[in-house]
């Protein structure tokens, strides 16, 4: 009322904004929020009741940043901050979710250099406070990159059994090992979490990295338990272990159980699109085994044609079609392989030279050299093989590919180069154990 006295106004104007803001809080709109963003402004700016100055500042800029104007939420904040020096922050409890709420978002933001900054500044304030686990979990996610060692320590007394942020402790701490490549420590944290908080919803991923992280550290048999618990669910996660534990069976010589394990959990994945490219993979992953089994190589071929159709865009798929490449050349169509590879090709590109060569990139490459070899283009051929030769990097195949190249050499009729080429490559295969048949070849040519 015009005639009510300062104080009067100044309580009557923060019940107005503070309700106008509850409504909002409690309805959750951000229409809600707009509407109670111009009360608090108000409020803040001609005057609130002594001792509420910090909580309608934080109050305003809650209300802006959920209205959408996030700029302004965080600039209503900054203000604050800047405006409360840390001699009076006993005075200012609110400060202490001023300083979260910065240092979160600027986190959340990828402003690093200010989150730590903001966060150490909370820590140093509020030792004790309801917040200073938050804080430490974020402050070990800033670090977790180029620090692991330092993370793992911040939120080392939070991981105590019971405590109300132990499993998400854990969860960093298993990170943090896996960053470094300690996998047996990896899977001992990430374990933790999945046994002793079963109910966190952090777990079932939790037991899932336990399983990767055992699988990394060559405890095929500990691998194997963890993804095999998670098969009995559904929905994402399990379909997952069903993925891991296919690759397990496949680098460990059993492509019938990695087929197993990859048809049980495609059938488990009932929301494909909650991860679109996880069936797909899981199909992958069922072919590959499936090409291990030559009396399954159809299946394999028709799952690889399937995944190419059904999922023309996934990560995989360009895989399927190298796949494809390859059945064409094993089945003696050269001209469907050359058609293949250079499609391929010409989706992923040449790969570059030497180094970090991709690996899709040269399974294209060779393919179409082989192809070429076979239809008798031997020109071509060596030429094409060259090429890969020198772009192949560290790619263990490389062994192998300077003889196909005095091969080629040799059906061009280029005598003294495919002699010499197949000198070069002699040495090579001599330190392949897998490489017999092409050592005896090379020697015989």
């Amino acid at each position: 009322h015009a005639a009510a006295d300062g104080p009067l106004r100044d309580q009557a104007r923060w019940e107005l904004a503070r309700g106008t803001l509850a409504q909002a809080q409690a309805g959750g709109a951000a229409a809600d929020f707009a509407a109670a963003a111009p009360l608090l402004a108000d409020a803040v700016a001609e005057g609130v009741p002594p001792g509420l100055e910090a909580d309608a500042a934080w109050y305003l800029g809650e209300a802006r940043w959920q209205a959408g104007d996030r700029a302004g939420g965080l600039a209503t904040w900054r203000a604050l901050a800047a405006a409360t020096p840390d001699a009076r922050a006993a005075e200012v409890p609110r400060l202490a979710d001023v300083l979260f709420a910065l240092g979160a978002a600027a986190a959340a933001g990828g402003q690093r250099a200010e989150a730590r900054e903001t966060l150490m500044r909370f820590e140093r304030l509020y030792p004790g406070h309801r917040l200073a686990a938050d804080v430490a979990l974020w402050r070990a996610d800033l670090l977790l990159d180029d620090a692991p060692i330092a993370a793992e320590r911040i939120v080392a007394p939070l991981a105590v059994d019971g405590g109300p942020k132990a499993d998400a402790a854990l969860d960093r701490i298993g990170a943090a090992r896996w960053k470094r490549a300690d996998w047996k420590g990896a899977a001992e944290a990430y374990g933790r979490l999945a046994d002793l908080h079963a109910r966190s919803p952090l777990a079932s991923a939790g037991a899932l990295a336990a399983g990767m992280a055992l699988a990394e550290a060559g405890d095929r048999d500990g691998a194997r338990r963890r993804f095999a618990a998670l098969l009995a669910g559904r929905g994402v996660v399990p379909a997952r272990a069903g993925r891991e534990l296919a690759r397990l069976e496949a680098r460990a010589g059993d492509p019938h159980r990695a087929a197993d394990a990859a048809e049980r959990c495609l059938a488990a994945l009932t929301d494909r699109a909650t991860e679109p490219g996880l069936g797909a993979a899981l199909e992958s992953a069922r072919a590959d085994a499936l090409w291990e089994v030559p009396t399954r190589r159809a299946e394999a071929i028709a799952a690889y044609q399937r995944l190419v159709r059904e999922h023309p865009d996934a990560e995989v798929a360009d895989s399927a079609r190298a796949m494809l490449a390859l059945a064409a050349l094993e089945a003696g169509r050269t001209d469907e392989a050359l058609r293949a590879a250079e499609a391929l090709l010409a989706r992923v590109g040449d790969p570059p030279v030497g180094g970090a060569a991709v690996s899709l990139a040269l399974d294209a490459a060779a393919s179409r050299a082989e192809a070429l070899l076979a239809a008798g283009d031997g020109a071509a051929a060596a030429d094409a093989y060259g090429r890969l030769i020198d772009r192949a990097g560290g790619d263990a195949r490389r062994g192998t590919w300077p003889a196909r190249h005095g091969a080629a050499l040799a059906a061009a009729e280029e005598w003294s180069d495919a002699a010499d080429a197949l000198a070069r490559a002699l040495p090579l295969l001599q330190r392949d154990p897998g490489a017999g048949n092409a050592r005896s070849a090379a020697l015989l040519l």
